[in-house]
């Protein structure tokens, strides 16, 4: 949890705490921003979420799907989440208790 912070700190984010393990944590390049990758496990199995960075030119409440995965953006503040999993997975329950583990920095 402390590394995950650390990453998250240049986002003005951490994790209060994370019931799950966290598989995965590393700065990609998502459309163009960079951005924060996580694999989280839940109690349903992994989930991948982006953190990105305030101006990032999506909205929240999009979805997606396609033949493997559904996700969706999530607006919170300047930021957004995106949350990525199988179709056997709902996000909602999911996002809810994300909201609950992060907290933002003004």
């Amino acid at each position: 949890l402390t590394e995950v912070n650390q990453l998250l700190a240049d986002f003005n984010a951490e994790f209060t705490q994370w019931p799950g393990a966290v598989r995965y944590a590393r700065y990609c390049d998502f459309q163009g921003q960079r951005s924060l990758h996580l694999i989280l496990q839940t109690t349903d199995g992994l989930m991948t979420v982006f953190v990105m960075p305030p101006q990032h030119g999506l909205t929240g409440g999009q979805q997606f799907a396609d033949q493997n995965f559904h996700g969706q953006s999530l607006q919170l503040g300047q930021h957004s989440l995106v949350l990525v999993t199988d179709k056997q997975q709902a996000l909602q329950p999911f996002a809810e208790e994300l909201q609950q583990h992060i907290r933002w920095q003004i």
